[in-house]
């Protein structure tokens, strides 16, 4: 089937559609063109950005077990 033949024949289809469900062609139509354009990773942050800004102490009688480290 050509381009022009499925566009045609989509359009057909999605006229006969009430408008709830025309809107459901069009998100999942959104949905597909979404996920196929290729994902751009994010931009990555340097290390030691907040060096000298923020502080964390641990307490020296801090214990975990194993089952409450993994949630058990």
């Amino acid at each position: 089937m050509t381009r022009t033949a499925i566009e045609t024949q989509a359009l057909d289809e999605l006229s006969r559609l009430p408008p709830e469900q025309a809107q459901e062609a069009l998100d999942f139509i959104l949905f597909l063109r979404a996920r196929a354009q290729p994902r751009v990773a994010p931009p990555v942050r340097p290390l030691g950005l907040m060096r000298g800004q923020a502080t964390c102490h641990i307490a020296e009688d801090f214990a975990v077990t194993d089952e409450d480290l993994l949630c058990l």
